[in-house]
């Protein structure tokens, strides 16, 4: 309805003369009918018959109540997010981990190695080794062959 409807109703209300018994008799009336329609509703199980005030108060509520929903969901679903994020980072700690716990056995093992071979260093055996190995030394009376990968003459040689 328009404004200015509403305000004549209003005006039309607030001035117009009325019997007061009347006005009791009416407001009876009108309360024996809402009980009436609440024993049907209650009994029939219907839809409770809603004014126009009241449909605006409803709708406010389920504004209301669908505005707590959406914030409550919001909510959950950061919390979850979170959740998911923060066991894929540890997930990934995990794994990286388990590299640096492989590397660093590698790595002890090299120590080991390079310790028992420097445990070896003063030794004759091992510096007649290395001679060998690294140097290509000989013995008096030994041959050294030496292969070669290049294809073509001196294949062999024998010094």
């Amino acid at each position: 309805m328009s404004k200015k409807g509403k305000r004549l109703r209003e005006f039309e209300k607030n001035n117009r003369e009325f019997n007061i018994s009347e006005a009791q008799r009416q407001r009876q009336e009108r309360r024996r009918a809402t009980r009436e329609r609440k024993k049907l509703k209650g009994v029939s199980g219907g839809k409770p018959d809603v004014q126009g005030k009241t449909d605006k108060r409803g709708k406010k509520k389920n504004k209301i109540a669908n505005a707590k929903r959406l914030i409550a969901g919001v909510i959950i679903l950061i919390f979850i997010t979170s959740i998911v994020v923060s066991a894929v980072k540890i997930l990934k700690l995990k794994s990286e981990r388990d590299k640096l716990l492989e590397t660093n056995n590698r790595l002890t093992e090299l120590k080991e190695d390079l310790t028992a071979e420097m445990d070896q260093i003063d030794s004759a055996e091992y510096i007649e080794q290395q001679a060998r190995k690294e140097l290509k030394m000989i013995k008096s009376g030994e041959i050294l062959f030496l292969v070669s990968d290049e294809q073509g003459e001196g294949k062999d040689e024998a010094k």
